[in-house]
């Protein structure tokens, strides 16, 4: 309440004394003098104290503090003068220069250090420099002033007393560094004060200025009379400079933080144009009149002024770029933070140790994590254990990996499942930025899980689950050669289920799967956890011992199966009771081939069959396989085809969209005298081991060609239907092949664009680039080439991308598993896996309508099956096609609504 009373005293003060200097009240001008002088007392010994109080304001900086301090100290260095002035009026002789000079002078410098000192933000070089050039301008401006007003004039009276001309001139130089704290305040807003203050801090150092420069030139022209106009000012200076202290102090006691943040931009980046604009107006002005060292001295200023603008114009140019770069750079931190911090892949970076330091939030989609749930945590402390060996380079922080490695690992995710992914990992363990492993995480999850469904389907009987022959032949041979190399004998069971055909005859083939299934579950449930159990074939099963196996083992294995298989089996309210016929083959040394193995194994079987079923009997030498029937069955098909017993079949390819027919798949049919009809798989695995399926496949093939040729074309479409041939590995050896498929187009006269070769993916594994040679040689003739029961075989993954192949048909295995939803994502995988290889889709099997409709849905372009149309002969597909394509009707035939009525 006392300093705010000694603010409002000192402002009621100023203003009373303004009154009385412009009032009409007439005083005697020695009394005048007087209490004019005395009048300088009281108010600048008031300022300073407002000063000293407002550097000790709590809330204030230690800058701003220090800068109160010498404002203080300046206005008491002003008083003082106006102290020594008074004491020397009152003696009556005032000399020039004094004491009261001194102090007087003192408080420029003292007040330029006080504005100077306040806090700034000035962060770069270049703002710093910006800000001295600004400032210097000011100054510049306001020197050409002062010098036309008062120090051109006081250079051009001036006597020659050296002291009183410096003194003279040291003033108006004062004014200038005056000009100069106000330049630096109000260029660039300090902190730590408001703005209410600053500016009465401004105005009150301006009007001090102005009076300054008043005083000078009243003091030139010998008009100058103490307690008027000019002392007002320098009254009114004071209080507001007062006022301006009292409110700082105010300031520091208010919560700093409630304040708007400084910026860091220029407040009033107007002022120094200002400066230059009456500079220049000063110089026009001067030129009117006559020339004189005065003018010569505006001519040198407005000079400066131009060096300045155009250094500040240079500054502010390159203020600009830097500060473009600046925005460039930024904007692209700012996209790649934005692509990293969105990227689907998951970004690690582990120390030496393979603790992780830093996480992508992608963490969270990829494996459920939270970024605190794996920050610190250990690479491997996530990783599957039998994946640890791919991670030897991240364990061992002294290992150096260049460049960049890929491998594949298993991750937990949070809620415990594993999930397939491919790291890449790049070593940036000697970079300064990183000092880690930059480990860069992709889902692969349904890819891998698609390869490994596909890798289990090629080497795994749909039915039964149980390694199929590929998988037994691989292990077989690797365990003989083992067993050559010393590692004990091998053990080898042949099974064969007796009597299975009477079950498919009275049952249907539904039973007899449900039979194969059931037994399969029994021979598996009583062999050993080493053994290997496979189908082979149909009825078909062979068991491969662990090792080392023996003849004693063989039989114990075989005594529990010939057990577990006892049980009656329950079929459509029936009990049937099952029997299986075992041989065992014995190898000691693994110096016969697997096949040759697996005919003794089988002639051991023939003779358990022989000797009355539901028994085992162990090879010995001399035994041979009951033969007569497949020897029957080669001198038959010796002469087959002389005797025209073979006929091809037809069975319809539809268009799943469209419903309209795309073509047929040719299929051989043997007429057997006194036989009937014989199943082709049943005498083409013998044509094939003859050698018969060359001559017979040609047959075949020119067959289809000419048939094709009748069939008529759709109306708008540039050709018929095509026809697709089973090629057997037999035909594609043959070096004379492609020439045949030659001479048969041109014979036939058949578009070889309606001819489709289908090849099964066991070619493939003969000899790779063999293969790939011969297909494409076939390509050349402009026929089309179709991969035949994908997904069965054994390396569609690894020689689709390169095989000139333009189809692929889907196993009917797969068909049948739509139901489920893993069956279905399956099928999707491999449509999805066909089309992005720019490959058209066939299914096969097709018997449901849902199949159907589940097909279409995935993307699948052509389907066959019993839905649409079984195998027919020729003729028959001849009046299957003519409905079609004739215009009179468009769909290939209604979709029933079970397979039964197909």
């Amino acid at each position: 309440m006392l300093w705010r009373l000694i603010t409002g005293a000192l402002v009621a003060y100023a203003a009373v004394f303004a009154f009385c200097a412009v009032g009409p009240i007439e005083i005697d001008p020695e009394t005048r003098d007087f209490v004019s002088n005395l009048a300088f007392l009281v108010p600048g010994l008031l300022v300073a104290a407002l000063a000293w109080r407002a550097a000790g304001g709590p809330g204030l900086s230690r800058e701003s503090r220090r800068a109160w301090t010498w404002l203080a100290i300046a206005y008491l260095a002003f008083w003082l003068g106006d102290t020594l002035f008074f004491i020397y009026v009152a003696i009556g002789d005032v000399p020039y220069p004094s004491l009261a000079d001194v102090a007087y002078l003192a408080y420029y410098p003292l007040l330029l250090v006080g504005l100077a000192s306040f806090p700034r933000v000035l962060s770069t070089r270049t703002q710093r420099l910006r800000f001295v050039l600004d400032a210097t301008t000011v100054a510049l401006g306001g020197a050409m002033v002062v010098w036309y007003f008062v120090l051109g004039p006081i250079a051009e009276t001036a006597d020659s007393n050296i002291g009183e001309l410096l003194f003279s001139m040291a003033y108006p130089v004062g004014d200038l560094v005056l000009l100069l704290g106000v330049a630096i305040t109000v260029i660039r807003v300090p902190r730590d004060i408001s703005r209410n203050a600053l500016w009465l801090l401004v105005a009150g150092i301006l009007l001090s200025f102005a009076a300054d420069l008043a005083y000078s030139v009243q003091n030139l022209d010998e008009t100058y009379e103490s307690g008027r106009l000019v002392d007002a000012m320098y009254i009114v200076a004071w209080a507001l400079l007062g006022v301006s202290a009292h409110l700082a102090y105010a300031r520091g006691t208010a919560a700093v933080a409630a304040d708007p943040k400084p910026s860091t931009t220029d407040q009033l980046p107007v002022l120094p144009y200002l400066a230059v604009a009456l500079g220049y107006g000063m110089l026009v002005a001067a030129l009117r009149t006559d020339w004189s060292p005065t003018v010569a001295g505006l001519v040198v200023g407005a000079g400066g002024l131009t060096a300045l603008v155009v250094a500040r114009q240079v500054v502010a140019v390159r203020e600009n770029v830097r500060l473009v770069a600046e925005r460039e750079v930024r904007r692209g931190e700012a996209r790649f933070r934005t692509l990293v911090q969105n990227a689907s892949d998951l970004i690690l970076v582990i120390d030496r140790n393979g603790a992780i330091q830093y996480e992508t939030p992608s963490v969270e989609r990829v494996l459920g994590y939270s970024l605190e749930d794996v920050q610190g945590i250990r690479l491997v402390e996530i990783v599957h254990p039998d994946d640890l060996p791919a991670l030897d380079s991240l364990r061992n922080p002294s290992s150096q990996v260049p460049g960049s490695v890929q491998t594949e690992l298993r991750i937990v995710r949070k809620d415990g499942t594993w999930l397939f992914v491919e790291a890449s990992v790049t070593n940036l363990l000697d970079d300064p930025e990183i000092r880690g492993l930059i480990v860069t995480i992709r889902n692969v999850d349904d890819r891998k899980r698609l390869e490994l469904k596909l890798t289990h389907q090629a080497y795994h009987d749909p039915l039964t689950g149980l390694a199929n022959r590929s998988l037994f032949n691989e292990e077989l041979a690797d365990v003989l050669l083992q067993s050559h190399d010393g590692r004990g004998p091998v053990a080898l069971l042949f099974l064969d289920i007796d009597n299975l055909k009477r079950i498919n005859d009275s049952f249907g083939h539904e039973a007899g799967d449900r039979v194969l299934i059931e037994f399969a579950r029994r021979v598996r449930e009583s062999t050993r956890a080493g053994d290997l159990v496979a189908r082979v074939s149909g009825d078909e099963f062979a068991v491969l011992l662990e090792r080392p196996g023996s003849e004693r083992e063989g039989a114990a294995v075989s005594e529990r199966i010939l057990n577990g298989l006892r049980a009656p089996y329950a079929i459509e309210g029936v009990e049937l009771t099952l029997s299986a016929s075992i041989g065992i083959a014995m190898s000691t040394r693994g110096e016969e081939p697997a096949d040759e193995l697996l005919r003794r194994a089988d002639s051991a079987m023939y003779e358990a069959k022989t000797a009355g079923k539901g028994r085992f009997v162990v090879f010995a030498p001399g035994m041979q396989p009951p033969a007569r029937e497949r020897l029957d069955v080669e001198a038959a098909l010796r002469h087959s085809l002389e005797r025209n017993e073979f006929e091809v079949y037809y069975q319809p390819i539809v268009g799943l969209q469209s419903r309209t027919l795309a073509g047929a798949e040719a299929l051989l049919r043997w007429h057997r005298p006194d036989n009937g009809m014989v199943s082709p798989a049943d005498f083409i695995p013998i044509a094939e081991e003859m050698g018969l399926i060359v001559p017979v496949g040609a047959w075949v093939l020119e067959q289809a060609c000419r048939t094709a040729t009748s069939w008529p074309r759709a109306k708008g479409s540039p050709r018929g239907p095509s026809v697709s041939v089973n090629l057997s590995a037999r035909q594609l050896e043959d070096p004379d092949f492609v020439g045949l498929v030659g001479d048969i187009l041109g014979r036939t006269e058949l578009d070889p664009r309606r001819l489709v070769l289908e090849v099964t993916e066991s070619l493939l594994i003969r000899d790779p680039a063999e293969t790939i040679r011969r297909l494409q040689a076939l390509k050349s003739l402009g026929i089309r080439l179709s991969i035949d029961d994908f997904g069965t075989g054994y390396s569609s993954l690894s020689y689709l991308r390169t095989l000139p192949v333009d189809e692929v048909k889907i196993d009917r295995s797969f068909v049948s598993d739509l139901d489920r939803a893993t069956g279905l994502a399956l099928v999707q995988g491999i449509v999805s896996l066909g089309h992005s290889l720019g490959l058209s889709i066939v299914a096969e099997g097709i018997e449901l309508r849902e199949h159907a409709e589940a097909l279409r849905d995935v993307g699948c372009e052509h389907g066959q099956g019993y839905l649409f149309a079984r195998p027919m002969p020729a003729a028959q597909m001849a009046s299957f096609v003519m409905p079609v394509f004739d215009g009179s009707v468009r769909a290939v035939a209604p979709l029933p609504p079970t397979a039964s009525a197909a």
